[in-house]
């Protein structure tokens, strides 16, 4: 299982320190192990992205055109990226499990 957290910064352009990062990992496994999501964390792994991505102009149908495209490719996004939504982690676990269910079902012998 993969689990994404996210971060965001009040616009001020400052990356946080090594130190900060590291101790802000640190703490979202402690959180994740308390709220007994995980037991162990294999890879941590932090990414700096400066400009939000889930923002578009108005009366645009890039998604559209996008999903359609990943679709011709049987390439099947879900979860909030999926979805272009702004969400909460319960409901990207709840959109993973609906998703395996559904693999699952599709790959049973009929």
């Amino acid at each position: 299982m993969s689990i994404y957290v996210e971060r965001a910064y009040q616009g001020s352009g400052q990356r946080p320190s090594a130190a900060e990062i590291a101790a802000y990992e640190q703490a979202v496994v402690q959180e994740l192990r308390d709220w007994e999501f995980i037991r162990d964390a294999e890879v941590v792994d932090s990414t700096w992205i400066d400009v939000a991505y889930t923002w578009s102009w108005p009366g645009s149908r890039w998604v559209e055109k996008a999903m359609e495209t990943l679709r011709r490719h049987d390439i099947h996004q879900i979860g909030r990226y999926g979805k272009w939504t702004f969400q909460g982690i319960a409901d990207s676990i709840g959109d993973g499990f609906m998703s395996g269910a559904a693999f699952r079902a599709a790959s049973q012998p009929r």
